[in-house]
């Protein structure tokens, strides 16, 4: 959970509360989280900061 408290807090001073959306899910055993963010640049950022991976990264488009 500290992870995620980071990310929240870097995300807030990234691209301020409005700038995205944090979705999660949880069942037993599980944790599933998506991060929708107003770019890709955004993104890279992100995971860099935290050392994260993304899916796939295609032409500076998420699929």
């Amino acid at each position: 959970m500290l992870l995620c408290n980071a990310i929240h807090e870097w995300l807030r001073q990234d691209v301020g509360n409005d700038g995205y959306a944090w979705a999660s899910d949880t069942i037993p055993g599980h944790y599933a989280s998506a991060i929708y963010l107003p770019n890709v640049e955004v993104a890279h950022r992100l995971v860099e900061q935290f050392d994260l991976e993304l899916p796939y990264i295609e032409d500076m488009k998420l699929v």
